[in-house]
């Protein structure tokens, strides 16, 4: 029967062992596709916060660079319109540009840009040019750099003054910068992460050639599921992760838009890239979630063991608890107990029935012990071993010695274990209370003593005050350099500090310290300390120079005299070097007060010279000079070398000898000179004659040698204005008429200059939106073959102007205001753009190729694009570029020779034609002829109107015409108005001529009327 009965359990327990093994089977299963779905839930989440973060550290990077253009743009030396642009250009390379930045530039409204890398070029046409013109920050999209080449963004801003946009400020941003942000994101060795633009484009990529040849990063799926999303997450600035096939290959992906943007920043890594840790981290927590279970059943079975093991240890513990007399209260956790043995019985006179089930382990023990219960149940301390005071039914303290008994069987349930130990504390009660007694009686004898040692303690505490102070003091005078001199003058003694033999550098050779005083400064001191000592003066302060070796230096003394019985006694001063003080005042001053680069007094300099000028009524001159350009010297060599060239060009000014004058900078290139005691004209004559012959002589600028020159405008004072302002007014317009007048000269002011003045900032007024408005039109010269006089052979463009306002201005009056104020430049494109247009459609009418000849501004050629803007002209119109004719004028290769000979050449190798405008007008350019790059030689109206009257200039364009068939270059007489001219050019084989005898410059419908015949 007992065998049967255990085959039962232990088949009992199989079936127990099975159930538990197939659970946990399956718990595992769940387990392991829980923890699966998880993770990849968990890689999407990380990828689009990763994303998020690489978007946000971008749009942190443009934000910076967008911040610091706008802190510039509030600068006021740069907001200012009347700051030149170059020194604009200088402050922001000297003081603003960063590495984050190529270059800072700055445009006008108009698009002319000038860069702290010392170009010029037209921005007029850019998106970011226009929306900051609109007033709006922007970023711009990757661009071709028009400086460089280079693939750059632009950030640009409005430059506001006086609540009006008057520049754009933008910086040119490497795109190789983003790629360096995207090369730190990423999630794995293998992984990519990449920044797209709205069309799909990369802009940047740890494969710089991803981005430099501008692979489309959507056009690899085409209109796929993924395209769709990158395009959505873009319009929308919305985030994300997905999974996706490319190439039989499980990816993942996270992308994220970048604020204030059309990019989005994507990373994509390969699933097994992922997940080849993640598996086998999975297997691993299966295998051990299943070896947990297998344990735990081990486990199971040991603790029944322990368990029967522990009821015997209890009955054993029973017993020694009964043997030893202690005491067992048992509590569950609400304080109900739930046991109570004999012996606390016993000890406090309550039965069992009075306390188990009815009473609270609070109600037995003393008020002020309930905290060490309240820890016990909160399980706040270790209460192994401890003190507890319980209260008896009679209301008798019990004092004992518990520990915690820790019930295996029940964490709901508290026992506590105790001895008691009440006799032995009342025996040290009894001895507190003797002690107590003696204490009192030590503490009245000693009561005596700590008064007087408390007197003795604020003694010391007042001799420490003291101390502190004196340090104090000490310290202070030490820190501020200040020198002590304290004289006791009953006495005739003298204190001296450390500091003031530091200051007058003598050592403690106190008896000679005011022979230091400088000559001019020592009787001022001793008077000033004998009034002191005379008229019951108190505090006295004074400034005077000492000299230590070879070295001045600047002391301060202040101080105070003391009186007694209406006696001086005593003098207490302070000595305090404020050299340094005094040359900063000197700097400031001189900053104030003088040009910084050449040291000549500046404008508020001058002024003051010239009030002086008004109070002792002296007559005198204000010449305002101006460099010849100087633009062309900064555009060809640097503006460091214009800087050295202003500086020589300042000392040669002030070199005049026999003359009363003040010389200044006023900005840039121009200086204002005072000329004193200018009674007669003459007097002013010869002494810009001078200047003129000072400033023709060569320079020497770094091993450069070069030759420049000056224009000056005089206003004489009375005579021209009485004020300062009015005369350098004046002055300025007359230097202007000096350069209309061929630069290189003076020009005395005459009151119709302000006429001329106010007719050109008209023209300038209205010049501005003549082009928007569609106010100009081009008139067609015809040139003909000298062989066949019917033949057109092609067209000289010619612009003209008719302003609803001024009516029709000539193109002498506007064409200079235009250069003078850039604003040639985009009519010169405009100029550019319907010339070709033109030529196009006339070709295709007279079924017959012909040119079109398009005069050049200087200002154009040193653009920097210039060379590609004809390029892109002449694809937009999609005409041969043989079919195009540029002109230039002599005095542009005297401006800038080199540099334009290089872009001509560069012009020739496309197939341009060249052609030299006013050939004869500029005798210098014929020893540079050979170097031309030219194709045609057009001969000024000038030789040809004076071949009827005089040899020598029929000889002379006779040798032009030969000069040029030896050269290999067409010849284009202008300006033919006889026939007799036309026989002289036919007899010395001129090639083409063009002029009234056979058509003045025509409109367009003109011109086909004119070719309709000819045809």
């Amino acid at each position: 029967m007992k065998q049967m009965k255990n085959k039962s359990k232990i088949k009992q327990r199989i079936i127990s062992l099975l159930i538990i093994v197939i659970s946990s089977l399956v718990i595992s299963g769940i387990i392991y596709y829980s923890a699966s779905s998880r993770l990849s839930n968990y890689v999407a989440s990380s990828l689009t916060e990763l994303a998020i973060q690489g978007s946000e550290i971008v749009s942190r990077e443009i934000r910076t660079k967008l911040s610091t253009l706008e802190t510039l743009a509030k600068v006021e030396e740069i907001k200012n319109p009347n700051v030149p642009i170059n020194e604009k250009v200088r402050l922001l390379n000297e003081y603003f540009i960063t590495d984050s930045y190529l270059r800072i530039s700055i445009a006008d409204t108009e698009g002319y840009s000038r860069t702290t890398d010392e170009a010029s070029l037209y921005i007029g046409d850019r998106d970011y040019f226009q929306h900051a013109l609109r007033g709006v920050s922007y970023v711009s999209e990757t661009m071709i750099s028009r400086v460089d080449g280079s693939n750059v963004i632009t950030i640009a801003v409005p430059v506001y003054y006086q609540n009006k946009i008057e520049y754009v400020l933008y910086g040119t941003y490497a795109i190789e910068a983003l790629s360096l942000i995207t090369d730190s994101i990423k999630i794995g060795e293998n992984s990519d992460t990449m920044i797209l633009n709205k069309e799909g484009t990369i802009l940047a990529h740890r494969e710089r050639e991803y981005v430099h040849q501008g692979i489309n990063y959507l056009s690899v799926f085409g209109e796929n599921e993924k395209s769709k999303m990158i395009t959505q997450a873009i319009e929308e600035g919305r985030a994300g992760a997905k999974n996706y096939h490319y190439e039989k290959n499980n990816r993942f992906m996270g992308y994220a838009h970048i604020q204030d943007t059309h990019w989005i920043l994507v990373i994509t890594s390969a699933k097994k890239d992922v997940f080849g840790s993640i598996g086998q981290l999975l297997l691993i927590i299966l295998g051990s979630i299943i070896s947990t279970l297998l344990v735990l059943i081990v486990l199971n079975y040991y603790l029944r063991y322990l368990k029967s093991k522990l009821n015997k240890q209890q009955i054993i513990s029973k017993n020694a608890i009964d043997t030893a007399s202690l005491l067992v209260i048992g509590f569950d956790l609400n304080g109900k107990i739930y046991e109570f043995n004999q012996h606390a019985v016993n000890k406090t006179g309550y039965s069992k029935d009075e306390v188990v089930g009815k009473k609270g382990i609070y109600d037995i023990v003393q008020e002020n012990e309930q905290i060490k219960i309240r820890n016990i149940l909160n399980k706040e301390k270790d209460h192994s071993k401890f003190e507890l005071e319980i209260i008896g039914k009679n209301g008798q303290s019990i004092y004992g010695i518990w520990s915690q008994n820790s019930l295996e069987d029940s964490r709901e349930k508290i026992e506590l274990i105790g001895m008691d130990i009440s006799e032995m504390i009342l025996a040290q009660k009894n001895l507190q209370n003797q002690h107590e007694e003696l204490t009192a009686v030590y503490e009245e004898l000693a009561a005596s003593e700590e008064e007087l040692k408390s007197q003795f303690d604020q003694l010391a505490f007042h001799r420490d005050q003291l101390k502190d102070s004196e340090e104090r003091y000490e310290l202070v005078v030490k820190a501020a350099q200040i020198g002590i001199w304290d004289w006791n003058i009953e006495e005739g003694s003298h204190y001296y500090s450390e500091n003031w033999y530091d200051i007058c550098g003598i050592g403690k050779m106190i008896d000679i310290w005011y022979h230091l005083i400088l000559e001019e400064d020592c009787e001022y001191v001793t008077s000033l300390i004998e009034r002191q000592l005379t008229y019951k003066k108190e505090d006295f302060n004074c400034e005077f120079r000492i000299l230590l070796g070879e070295n001045k230096r600047w002391i301060r003394l202040f101080g105070k005299v003391i009186w007694h019985c209406n006696e001086p006694y005593r003098l207490v001063a302070a000595f305090l070097d404020i050299t340094e003080q005094k040359e900063s005042e000197e700097k400031i001053s001189k900053l104030a007060y003088y040009d910084p680069l050449t040291n000549l007094p500046n404008r508020i300099n001058l002024i003051q010279h010239f009030r002086e000028v008004v109070i002792q009524q002296r007559k005198a001159a204000l010449i305002f000079l101006d460099l010849d350009n100087i633009k062309l010297v900064n555009d060809t060599f640097g503006h460091n070398f214009g800087d050295l060239l202003i500086i020589e060009v300042s000392k040669r000014l002030n070199s005049v000898k026999d003359y009363k004058f003040v010389v200044s900078r006023l900005s840039g290139d121009e200086f204002v000179i005072l000329l004193l005691d200018s009674e007669e004209k003459s007097t002013i004559n010869d002494y810009c004659t001078s200047l003129l012959r000072l400033l023709n002589k060569s320079y020497q600028i770094n091993n450069t040698k070069l030759h420049i020159t000056g224009s000056m405008g005089i206003a004489r004072f009375p005579e021209d204005g009485l004020s300062f302002e009015a005369l350098l007014k004046h002055s300025d317009l007359a230097m202007y008429k000096a350069k209309e007048n061929g630069r290189n000269r003076f020009v005395f002011y005459e009151k119709k200059m302000n006429e001329e003045a106010v007719q050109k900032m008209t023209i300038k007024n209205y010049l501005v939106n003549a082009l928007k408005n569609n106010e100009f039109v081009l008139h067609y010269q015809p040139q003909y073959s000298i062989e066949e006089e019917n033949e057109i052979t092609g067209f000289e463009a010619l612009i003209r102007w008719n302003s609803p306002e001024l009516g029709f201005v000539s193109p002498v009056e506007f064409i200079s205001v235009a250069e003078e104020n850039y604003m040639i430049i985009p009519i010169g494109i405009w100029v550019l753009k319907e010339a070709c247009n033109f030529i196009k459609k006339y070709n295709a009418y007279m079924e017959k190729e012909h040119i079109i000849s398009v005069n050049i501004s200087i200002l154009q050629l040193l653009q920097d694009d210039f060379v590609d803007m004809l390029g892109d002209v002449l694809e937009e119109v999609n005409l041969k570029p043989s079919l195009l004719e540029i002109e230039i004028t002599e005095t542009m290769l005297i401006k800038s020779f080199d540099t334009i000979v290089v872009k001509l050449e560069q012009i020739k190798e496309k197939g341009i034609h060249i052609a030299l405008d006013d050939f004869g007008k500029g005798y210098s350019s014929l020893s540079y002829l050979r170097q031309l790059p030219i194709t045609t030689l057009k001969i000024d109206k000038s030789f040809i109107d004076n071949i009827e009257i005089m040899d020598d200039v029929d000889n002379l364009t006779e040798s032009i015409i030969y000069l040029a068939k030896k050269m290999g270059l067409n010849t284009v007489a202008e300006g033919v108005e006889t026939e007799k001219q036309l026989e002289y050019l036919k007899r010395n084989q001129c090639h083409k001529i063009q002029g009234y005898l056979f058509s003045k410059p025509l409109k367009e419908e003109d011109v086909y009327k004119v070719s309709g015949k000819l045809k």
